[in-house]
């Protein structure tokens, strides 16, 4: 049994060693046969940094990518609540969300429609929403490209569907991409797997799915039927956006989040069967990415803070006060994404001071310098300086000082003060002490005298409660001795007048009784009437 054990507990020692070597070759690098489509880029969505590239300046069709333009200007011209009305033009070919003309929708409507089913017919609506023609609209993209830093790339359609002169790289989507990435409505919408929204009056719904297989498998294919095909679900996947056209192959901005850390891989040219490729090499990109490559802090780097003079700054202790500086990247981004095998031992770097920013008062934020950092002599960042806090002149430190020192002398007694007040300090506590005896000793008494009263008030009840019925026990007695001597009276009577038949005889006693009991209870209903003399004691 021993055997067995030690045997299984071998063999999965040496299936982790194995696994672990073929994933350290994986890590190491990426297989080029694996990336076949035209033009792909992996990027780091906080710092931008390439960690991955394969003809990203090649002018490519963006297809459906575009819409991603499309969505940032929505954002920065319309409210989400603002409602459109469709237009004619809205009825355009290709990928729809069902939208019709004279149909009222908010903005919110379309930007999911726009870019979860990646609807035509949602991209024309919001740009003549924006500029009042599709024209004017692609004129306000390429500036916002121009803007953006997007060098290479030309718009004219909202939608993406082909076009002369329609054409971007991939290096310049990505540029896109990040500031697509940046704005939280956009990432909520397209992390999305579905949703049912409406017309403004309810009367039209629409089923919306993200066309984006890394976050979801769809119910249906392209015809209607049933989807059969295979699960392309990636666990870290956040979303972005599709495309695909005639001119562009299968296209593919995905992005995804890893232990804080965030990239975007764009695969462009996916001319594989049924464009399953982009899936597969967005998956590899993020493995690889994830596995070698990590954000450090710029700060931590160089090992702290920069402290640089300051013109006009305070003097603390005799010394001149050192702004505190921290480097950021020339977009000012704090963290730098580096291999995680790098030997930060051998990292150094030099600082430029701005001698002009530096002036008291400094804002904190405030750019007072250069700094380029590098790792065993290459560069690594050519960035700026800026204020990790804010630094008032010195006449105001004098001030706040000249305030604090006069509060601090009125708090600081000398020793002597100091001892006597220690010997009455006595006096103070014994004052709230004796007041809180005090308090007790009285509540003390007033529950005493409390006591005292409800029990001399209930020996008086109790007296005048025994007073009234023995007085009116004996009025009693006395009320009764004359009706006795009716009764005795009535019988006399009764004897001396019987002289007729015995029926007769009995007739009258029965009815001198049925006269003593009404006579009984005339007595004892005038009872409480019976008054008697104080002098005499006879009833009257």
């Amino acid at each position: 049994m021993n055997k067995t054990v030690m045997r299984i507990v071998l063999c999965l020692l040496a299936f982790m060693i194995i696994f672990s070597c073929i994933y350290s070759v994986f890590a190491a690098g990426i297989d080029e046969a694996d990336i076949t489509a035209a033009a792909v880029i992996l990027v780091d969505a906080e710092t931008g940094a390439v960690l991955y590239e394969k003809n990203a300046d090649a002018q490519r069709a963006p297809a459906s990518t575009t819409k991603l333009l499309t969505a940032v200007l929505a954002l920065e011209n319309l409210q989400m609540d603002q409602e459109i009305t469709v237009p004619p033009e809205a009825q355009t070919s290709g990928s729809n969300m069902g939208l019709k003309p004279g149909q009222i929708v908010t903005v919110e409507t379309l930007l999911y429609g726009l870019l979860l089913s990646s609807g035509n017919d949602a991209a024309v609506t919001l740009a003549i929403a924006i500029s009042g023609t599709v024209e004017a609209f692609a004129q306000k993209m390429n500036e916002k490209a121009q803007a953006l830093g997007m060098l290479n790339s030309h718009f004219v359609t909202a939608s993406g569907l082909d076009a002369e002169g329609h054409y971007v790289t991939v290096r310049d989507m990505s540029i896109l991409a990040r500031y697509a990435y940046s704005i939280e409505e956009l990432r909520t919408i397209m992390a999305t797997e579905e949703k049912t929204l409406y017309t403004v009056d309810k009367s039209v719904s629409y089923q919306l799915e993200n066309t984006n297989l890394l976050i979801h498998t769809p119910r249906l294919d392209g015809n209607g039927e049933p989807y059969t095909g295979a699960s392309y679900l990636y666990e870290y996947a956040t979303g972005m956006k599709t495309g695909s056209t005639r001119n562009s192959d299968g296209c593919l901005v995905a992005s995804a989040e890893k232990d804080g850390q965030k990239l975007i891989a764009l695969i462009f040219g996916d001319n594989s069967d049924g464009e399953k490729d982009r899936w597969k090499i967005a998956a590899k990109l993020f493995d690889y990415g994830f596995s070698n490559y990590r954000n450090f802090s710029l700060t931590e780097l160089i090992g702290g803070t920069v402290g640089l003079d300051v013109v006009g700054g305070p003097v603390i202790n005799g010394a001149a006060a050192k702004l505190q500086c921290m480097p950021v990247s020339q977009e000012g981004v704090e963290v730098i994404t580096l291999p995680v095998d790098s030997d930060l031992s051998a990292i150094e770097y030099t600082i430029e001071p701005n001698s002009a920013a530096l002036n008291a008062p400094i804002s904190e934020g405030t750019v007072v310098g250069d700094i380029e950092i590098t790792l065993n002599g290459e560069l690594l960042l050519s960035g700026h300086l800026i204020a990790a806090e804010a630094m008032m002149t010195a006449e105001e430190y004098a001030k706040l000082s000249g305030t604090q020192s006069e509060i601090s002398n009125l708090l600081n007694l000398d020793t002597e003060k100091r001892q006597n007040l220690r010997k009455y300090t006595w006096l103070w506590l014994l004052i709230p002490f004796g007041g809180v005896v005090f308090l007790i000793w009285r509540g003390l008494q007033n529950n005493r005298h409390s006591r005292r009263r409800y029990r001399g008030a209930a020996v008086r009840s109790s007296r005048m409660a025994q007073q009234k019925n023995l007085m009116d026990g004996h009025s009693y007695r006395k009320t009764a001795r004359p009706v006795s001597r009716i009764a005795a009276q009535n019988g006399s009577r009764q004897a001396v007048v019987r002289r007729t038949s015995v029926s007769r005889a009995s007739s009258r006693v029965n009815g001198s009784r049925r006269s003593a009991v009404r006579r009984t209870a005339t007595v004892q209903q005038i009872r409480p009437n019976v008054r008697r003399t104080r002098r005499s004691g006879r009833e009257i």
